[in-house]
């Protein structure tokens, strides 16, 4: 009697719009819980997560996209309002805006016409076809005005849809790390960046963070605002000092890593983990390799974005789509293979090691357990592999194959080795402290390891210099931490 009562439940929302317009709320709403509690990480950004959580909800019910949209439709009535409203706090900052307007319109013009040609290149390059390359070029564009733009050109308004989702998402998550790196803290200039790269998603990311529209992490802005008053210039030497000394001790730890790589017992070893899942994975491979490409290929051929591409280009399309999913599903997993591995077979040789030689005097504390040890690498396999699985579609924009892979891999490894590089000498409350307090010094040195996996060769020895490294930065900072008492 229950199950009858329940489908007709459903039934009767099911057709009502307004269902699908309260999912849609509650979705971003839980995606911006989530962004929240992850400190604002760009890596999190609420639109992507509630784009995932509404297509899984979809898929689950069966729910064609016209039947969302009856109710969805409201929220994107709102885009065009929401557009102009930005006129407002651009008003308030007109007068910064007349000062900076030969600037800014050069950048404008510059940023505008690498968009549409690298965007053009690419596609060209990649063999797309004239229909697909008019839709390609309004990516940039905020979506209203590009899915018009590309219905003049005679172009595919739905792909620009996409695409122009695609290109807000990355921008609203890359931005920050690109920005960082390149230095750029001027809120005004991090802002019109932002806007012209990743159009009005990118804006409202910047808007979550400052008026003026800089991005920056909000727990960052005030120390930046603060730079223009009273002391600014102590404040920005001090904020520089903290950095080089941070650079400094990464530098410090790596250069001692390749120093005690020479050892013996670390030369005996330092094959074995990129040997062994190489080996690993081949063997899979070789079993299970065309029975996965056709899982995969009649997999994305059965979903809605698979028979949307078959309509509109050749089968081969999704044939590499299948082929590209699979060796981004492999890479990673040949990756965790690899770090499991160091840290079974080089970890314990290379605590002992590091331990004796620099940090003898270290007290050994033992806060660390192998239960605690199993329970970090499942937990960092886990993260790993969701923001691995969610970073996939992001990868189509092309720059975030290059950077995607490259921060993730950062993060894994930093947070799969930090543990069994204080197991032994540091207290539990010891080793909270050091990743509380030396989060940023750690991902940097996963950084400058993830990148050297992208040179030949070199890349057979980065597991065991990664142990190395992270053992003498992390023993490093116990060190520092035990000395101030």
């Amino acid at each position: 009697m229950i199950a009858p009562r329940i489908t007709d439940i459903w039934v009767y929302l099911s057709a009502t719009p307004l269902l699908w317009l309260t999912l849609t709320l509650i979705a971003y709403q839980a995606a911006y819980w989530v962004y929240a509690r992850a400190g604002f990480n760009p890596l999190l950004n609420p639109v992507p997560v509630a784009i995932v959580l509404l297509i899984v909800a979809l898929e689950a019910t069966g729910t064609e996209y016209p039947k969302y949209f009856e109710g969805a439709q409201f929220v994107h009535f709102l885009l065009g309002p929401a557009t102009v409203a930005l006129a407002v706090p651009l008003y308030s900052q007109f007068d910064k805006l007349r000062r900076l307007l030969v600037p800014l319109g050069s950048a404008l013009l510059a940023g505008s016409v690498t968009a549409i040609v690298s965007v053009l290149g690419i596609g060209w390059a990649l063999g797309a076809s004239d229909t697909t390359l008019l839709s390609l070029v309004p990516k940039s564009v905020t979506a209203p005005i590009a899915m018009g733009i590309t219905e003049k050109l005679g172009g595919i308004p739905s792909l620009t849809a996409v695409l122009v989702i695609l290109t807000g998402i990355s921008g609203a998550v890359m931005a920050k790390f690109i920005l960082d790196a390149l230095r750029i803290k001027d809120f005004s200039v991090r802002g019109f960046a932002v806007g012209v790269a990743a159009h009005g998603i990118g804006t409202a990311r910047a808007f979550q963070v400052s008026e003026e529209a800089g991005l920056c992490r909000p727990r960052d802005g005030p120390q930046w605002r603060a730079d223009r008053g009273s002391g600014s210039g102590r404040r920005r030497c001090d904020s520089t000092f903290v950095r080089a000394q941070s650079v400094e001790r990464v530098v410090t730890a790596f250069l001692g890593a390749l120093r005690d790589l020479r050892e013996s017992r670390i030369l005996a070893l330092v094959l074995v983990p990129p040997v062994g899942a190489f080996l690993l994975w081949t063997v899979i491979a070789w079993l299970y390799w065309s029975s996965w490409i056709e899982g995969v290929d009649r997999t994305l051929a059965a979903t809605a974005a698979g028979q949307w591409v078959l309509s509109h280009d050749p089968g081969w399309l999704v044939s590499s789509l299948a082929t590209f999913v699979l060796i981004a599903l492999v890479v990673p997993l040949m990756l965790i293979t690899v770090v499991v591995i160091t840290e079974l077979v080089a970890m314990p040789v290379v605590v002992s090691l590091v331990g004796h030689k620099h940090f003898g005097a270290l007290e050994l504390r033992r806060g660390g357990t192998v239960m605690g040890s199993v329970w970090n690498s499942v937990r960092g396999i886990l993260v790993f592999a969701v923001l691995w699985l969610f970073s996939l579609p992001f990868w189509l924009t092309g720059i975030g194959a290059l950077l995607l892979p490259l921060l993730l891999s950062g993060w894994f490894t930093q947070r799969m080795f930090r543990y069994d590089a204080l197991a032994e000498h540091a207290s539990a409350a010891e080793y909270q402290r050091i990743v509380q307090g030396s989060s940023g010094r750690l991902f940097m040195m996963g950084l400058l390891l993830a990148l050297l996996y992208y040179v030949p060769l070199v890349n057979l020895v980065v597991p065991a210099l990664s142990a190395l490294a992270f053992t003498h930065l992390c023993l490093g900072e116990l060190s520092r931490i035990r000395q101030k008492g």
